[in-house]
């Protein structure tokens, strides 16, 4: 090879690893800044297997849900869909598409300067009565939701991340449609008792209807629909043109649906 050619060479694989550096350099501070967490926002997502997310993840979902992150019992990781995989009683099924993916992307779209933390920690077939802060028993799913949250918390802190607890986001009833009189003093009881241990007295809490196309959850969706007037910062959303995947389920658009809406809500009530 003479000197030109060399040279020239040379200078070819120099503007390669200059442009590889610079790709790669963009890369790294995208991933800093998903992980730099100087707003980090967390939200606690429980219910039953709506919220733990029964419908498939599609191909295209199935990938890391930029700026957020999951906590998976100990520690904060790139979220996914699949939400509910780290759910400590999480049931041998399906853990798919929830309202959290979803819930995620239009948050920050409001918020793009937020990276979003998820825990969540749902249990399909569980009753509200279930969810009460004293039902003893191996599956203690209120405590341990709070439990989750306050370590997720304490970790983010002790990494400086800086992490507001912003709100919960509850959907269950299936197990309680056909006999909901209780429900509304089961709902604002559990209510307070999160805000109290969670020692945020002002905490966002959105709960959803159940899916409309089942017509044994008309009376349910009605009741449940009225409770922000009775709980102060609360707020319901309509499960209206959700879309379902079974009797009980929605499907991934229709969780997606309920995501937005979601979304909404919270923005509402942190307004």
């Amino acid at each position: 090879m003479n000197v030109t050619s060399a040279t020239l060479f040379g200078l070819i694989f120099a503007f390669i690893s200059a442009i590889s550096c610079s790709a790669q350099s963009s890369d790294e501070k995208e991933r800093d800044d998903s992980a730099s967490f100087t707003k980090f926002h967390v939200f606690l997502l429980i219910g039953q297997s709506n919220m733990a997310g029964r419908a498939p993840i599609p191909a295209l979902l199935d990938q890391e849900i930029p700026h957020s992150r999951l906590w998976n019992g100990k520690e904060w990781e790139p979220a996914k869909p699949g939400l509910n995989r780290y759910s400590t009683y999480k049931k041998d099924v399906i853990q798919g598409i929830n309202p959290g993916v979803e819930f995620i992307h239009a948050y920050r779209e409001a918020f793009p300067d937020v990276t979003v933390g998820i825990v969540c920690q749902a249990r399909g077939g569980t009753s509200i009565q279930k969810w009460a802060e004293d039902v003893p028993g191996p599956m203690d799913l209120y405590q341990n939701a709070i439990r989750m949250t306050q370590a997720a918390l304490a970790s983010a802190t002790k990494s400086n991340a800086n992490p507001v607890l912003q709100g919960v986001l509850w959907h269950q009833g299936e197990s309680n449609s056909s006999n909901h009189a209780m429900y509304p003093d089961k709902l604002e009881g559990l209510i307070v008792a999160l805000r109290r241990d969670l020692t945020s007295p002002d905490l966002p809490v959105v709960y959803s209807q159940l899916g409309n196309w089942n017509p044994k959850y008309a009376e349910f969706n009605q009741m449940i629909s009225k409770q922000p007037k009775k709980i102060i910062g609360t707020a319901c959303v309509s499960s209206a043109s959700a879309k379902n995947l079974d009797t009980e389920h929605f499907n991934a658009d229709g969780q997606k649906v309920l995501g937005r809406r979601y979304a909404q809500a919270i923005q509402s009530l942190l307004k």
